[in-house]
């Protein structure tokens, strides 16, 4: 059984009660928040990015770096 397997069958639950019924009824996962994969990477991506926008702003701002020109 790989990954795959135990990822469909976590998402498969029969809509009489709350056991697991194989393939019969298929829901949504609560557990990703109800975005894509590709959203998560976009809006991990944005946050890369602004982490990296501010660490180059304090460090700017802090002395620890001068950006050319400046002197």
């Amino acid at each position: 059984m790989s990954l795959d397997d135990f990822r469909e069958a976590g998402s498969y639950i029969d809509d009489d009660d709350s056991t697991y019924s194989g393939r019969s009824a298929r829901t949504t996962r609560a557990s990703s928040g109800g975005i894509t994969p590709v959203q998560r990477f976009v809006l991990a991506l944005m946050l890369f990015m602004m982490t990296c926008l501010l660490g180059a702003f304090f460090l700017i701002l802090s002395g620890r770096v001068v950006p050319p020109g400046l002197y």
